[in-house]
């Protein structure tokens, strides 16, 4: 019994990360490899009004070439408009955009700060385009990014339209790991757009209709992917676009500790909300989402219990030598957790080390989703 729950857990912790890409690939090879796609040429029949929503809290650092770079943007500038919401900010970034002395720039300052997900949904009340995107403060568009975004809305089908996020190097700690984990996404995310539909939506580039702008419940942690789902689950189809770039610096592997766990205790939220999706009710769609989603948040438990099967099964050399080196594996993780210095690692124990710190934020994650903690409202680490 013990070896069948180790083949049990051992097939679903590599699940997520590679039998469900092969899975897309072969499905797309088989329905799609033989359509012609002219990925140079940009064509648009008309241009409709965008409406930018942008929630910044204490951005001073950064806000002023976020405002030039929107405003900066090859689309049609009487069709754009970028509404900010200051969350309660006290630093100078409210004078800053005061600087600014332009009428497609709309301010909203809120003295309280209540998270993004609120500051949002004020925005969108003023907002008078047709599509909405959403983006952060700390994310540069590339200057033909709209360009590339908007034609697909031209298909009635097409609810929504991600760009495609690329991670620049910040320092010398930059994080290895999650330049291999993001390029693999955005792969899977290419092939699930042809497919069928996206299932992680990039928050920093993010283009929907404005009829489909909806939230659902309060104290969302992760707004942008909430509203992704909900455009499925509307029977739309969201998707990305790989020439729509996005760039934004990446932090070392504890920074981004902290934003996985954040965004894991969202996942974990948005699990109870999306019951469409979860219930598969939406077919291949909820497949979809189970696969790229559910599964990989329950990565950490397929691990746990692939340790445990194997402690049963200790009758040969190699289950024992694979016993001893998830152990000591897990110590290295613990010790790293415990004392960073320690990360310094190079080479492959680098790489596993750090998907073994993003597992444990997915862990973490969770039991702030379950204590209920404030979610909406995050702590930027600077």
């Amino acid at each position: 019994m013990a070896s069948v729950f180790l083949t049990i857990f051992s097939f679903l912790a590599v699940y997520p990360y590679f039998i469900y890409p092969l899975i897309i690939a072969i499905i797309y090879v088989v329905t799609f490899l033989r359509k012609n796609k002219d990925d140079n040429h940009v064509i648009i029949s008309e241009f409709p009004k965008v409406s930018v929503l942008l929630s910044v809290y204490n951005e001073e650092g950064v806000v002023e070439d976020k405002i030039k770079n929107i405003f900066s943007l090859d689309y049609p500038q009487d069709k754009l408009e970028l509404l900010v919401g200051s969350d309660g900010s006290s630093d100078n970034t409210n004078k800053i955009i005061h600087l600014f002395n332009d009428k497609r720039l709309h301010l909203f300052e809120f003295n309280d700060r209540r998270g993004k997900q609120q500051v949002l949904k004020d925005l969108f009340r003023e907002a008078e385009g047709e599509i909405i995107l959403i983006t952060d403060a700390n994310t540069i568009f590339d200057t033909k990014a709209l360009l590339y975004i908007m034609p697909n809305f031209q298909d009635k089908h097409i609810g929504g339209v991600c760009g495609r996020l690329v991670l620049k190097k910040k320092d010398f700690q930059s994080n290895e790991y999650l330049q291999f984990y993001w390029t693999l996404e955005n792969k899977l995310k290419s092939l699930e757009s042809n497919v069928c539909s996206i299932m992680a939506v990039n928050g920093q580039i993010f283009a929907l209709r404005k009829q489909l702008f909806q939230f659902g419940e309060e104290g969302l942690a992760t707004e942008d992917q909430v509203l992704g789902m909900k455009i499925i689950e509307n029977d739309y189809r969201l998707i990305f676009e790989s020439r729509a770039l996005a760039f934004e610096e990446i932090g070392d592997i504890w920074s981004e500790f902290e934003r996985r766990i954040r965004i894991s205790s969202g996942n974990f939220q948005s699990f109870f909300i999306l019951k469409k999706l979860i219930s598969f009710k939406k077919g291949f769609r909820s497949f979809c989402f189970w696969s790229h989603k559910v599964l990989r948040n329950l990565t950490p438990v397929f691990l746990f219990g692939f340790l445990i099967s194997n402690s049963f099964l200790l009758q040969n050399n190699f289950l024992k030598i694979l016993f001893i080196v998830q152990i000591i594996f897990y110590i290295l993780t613990a010790l790293c957790f415990l004392f960073k210095n320690l990360y310094h690692f190079t080479g492959p124990l680098k790489f596993f080390l750090s998907f073994a710190i993003m597992q444990l934020a997915i862990i973490f994650g969770f039991f702030r989703f379950i204590r209920r903690e404030k979610l909406s409202i995050w702590e930027k680490q600077r």
